[in-house]
Formats: C-alpha cells, sequence, structure tokens
C-alpha cells in the first residue's frame, strides 16, 4: 500500500510539473510573434551570452545553438534541484542522499527544460542574438553581473542543501 501510494505522489507530482511547463512553453511559443519589439528578458539574456560564448570565446562552428540550449537548460534544472530537495524530504521525511538523489527526477526535469529550451529559443535564436548585439555596453555589463549572481547563487544554494542533507545523515 506504502509503494502504491508513494508511486501515486510521484506520478501526480510528474503531471504538474509536466502540465506547468507545457503552459510555460505555450505562452513563451505565443510571444514568439512580438519578439522584434520586447526588451529581452533575462534567461533569452542569459541564452544569447551563452552562444556568444559558444561562438566567439570557444569558437564552435557545428553546434553553438545545441550547447547554449544545453547549458540554459543545465541552468533551469539547478535552480529547480533545491526545490525538489526540500519537496522531497517534506514529503518523505527522509534525508537520506541515496533516495533523494536518484539519477532519474533529475535527468527527466534537464530533458523536460532542454525541450522546452530547444522549442522556445530554436525559431527565434537569430533575433535575440541581433538585439543582443545592439544591448549597449553598460547595460551588457549590468546583465553580465545578474549572470554570474545567478550562475553562482544557484551553485551556492545546491551545495548548501546538498551540505546540510549530508551533515543530517551522518547523525
Amino acid at each position: 500500500m506504502l509503494l502504491f501510494l508513494e508511486l501515486f505522489l510521484q506520478i501526480i507530482g510528474w503531471s504538474i510539473i509536466i502540465v506547468s511547463l507545457l503552459i510555460t512553453l505555450q505562452t513563451k511559443c505565443n510571444r514568439i510573434n512580438n519578439i522584434k519589439l520586447q526588451q529581452m528578458n533575462f534567461f533569452e539574456y542569459l541564452f544569447c551570452r551563452l552562444y556568444w560564448w559558444n561562438t566567439e570565446v570557444i569558437k564552435e562552428k557545428v553546434t553553438p545553438l545545441f550547447y547554449s540550449i544545453l547549458g540554459l537548460s543545465v541552468f533551469h534544472t539547478y535552480t529547480i534541484v533545491p526545490l525538489y530537495n526540500i519537496a522531497f524530504v517534506l514529503i518523505y521525511k527522509t534525508y537520506y542522499l541515496e533516495e533523494i538523489l536518484a539519477l532519474s527526477p533529475y535527468f527527466i526535469i534537464n530533458i523536460i527544460f532542454f525541450i522546452i529550451d530547444l522549442i522556445f529559443f530554436r525559431n527565434k535564436q537569430r533575433v535575440l542574438y541581433k538585439q543582443f548585439i545592439k544591448i549597449p555596453k553598460q547595460e551588457k555589463k549590468r546583465k553580465d553581473v545578474l549572470c554570474i549572481i545567478y550562475i553562482a547563487s544557484i551553485i551556492i544554494v545546491n551545495i548548501c542543501i546538498m551540505t546540510y542533507f549530508r551533515s543530517k545523515n551522518l547523525k
């Protein structure tokens, strides 16, 4: 009975995540036609910065779009991981990392974000990059600082949560 309840909760949880992500995807796809006059949001800028990094710094010629989308989906995943871990602890009342760090949920979340980012950014990558080139240097510096803060904060939050869970396991 307990196994059935856990399976049922996981199915409901994944269904909620998938439905909310599909709603987000539909909303973002509806905005594709209006992109020419809009200000870039943070994740669009981060995508353009990753694309710039892959083309200008690394000199990737074959698949810079793929690597940019993959990088963005990894950042999205690492943003969701602490929320997933906290929800797991609240629902199952366990801190054991072997149970929390099962590969499948993180892998599934990353695949979902990759597909959403691929659908969203693939069609408007050129328009976004043209906008990115036109952004003044001062604004780029400010947004770059925000990107660095975002990336550093998701790394720090994930390390803190994992350290806390490990300390709970040692007791």
